[in-house]
Parts: structure tokens; C-alpha cells; sequence
């Protein structure tokens, strides 16, 4: 059996003093991969972080948390935008923002 882990914010600064200490027991405790659903643009780059130090276990997937949706939802989904289109992210565009945009 494979364990999976579908939505973690372990990148969240909350986390950032045992981080490490966490992701290795997660590996020890058999999990096999950690999906980490982007929050908003400030938490792209830890995002991306953990991705880079776990690539074989780590997945970053981009987007705009539905709490994080504030006045400037429009500034945050283009950084989003932005990248998306230049690396390789997991990302799904919701038509429920289209609207929204114009």
C-alpha cells in the first residue's frame, strides 16, 4: 500500500523549526509523497523550498488559497500566473475567478 499525502501546508513558517524532523518521519512512517497546496504568493518561495529539498516526495501545487481571497485576489492570481507559465507546477485554473478577472 502506498500512503499519500494530498494536502499539507508543511512550508508554512508555523512549521519551520522542525520541518526536517517532520518530513523524515513522515518518509520513516512510509509516505511516499506530500502534495502542498500553495496558500498565496508569500508562500510561494517555502513552498518551492521544501519542493527542492524533497523532490522524490514532494509535490508543489500552485494556487490561491479560498481563505487568502482578499481585496488583492487579482495582484495574487497574476504572481500565480506568473508561475505557472514558467516552471513545471502542479495548477488548476478554476473557472470560478474567471469571472471575476474580466
Amino acid at each position: 500500500m502506498e500512503w499519500i499525502d494530498t494536502h499539507t501546508h508543511l512550508y508554512a513558517r508555523a512549521f519551520a523549526e522542525d520541518q526536517e524532523d517532520m518530513m523524515q518521519r513522515a518518509i520513516a512512517a512510509g509516505l511516499s509523497k506530500l502534495y502542498l497546496p500553495n496558500i498565496d504568493a508569500e508562500s510561494i518561495a517555502p513552498m518551492l523550498a521544501l519542493e527542492a529539498l524533497h523532490p522524490a516526495h514532494c509535490q508543489a501545487m500552485m494556487g490561491l488559497h479560498p481563505m487568502s481571497v482578499k481585496e488583492d485576489f487579482e495582484k495574487q492570481l497574476l504572481v500565480i500566473e506568473g508561475w505557472l507559465q514558467k516552471t513545471p507546477i502542479c495548477g488548476h485554473r478554476r473557472n470560478w475567478y474567471g469571472p471575476l478577472l474580466g
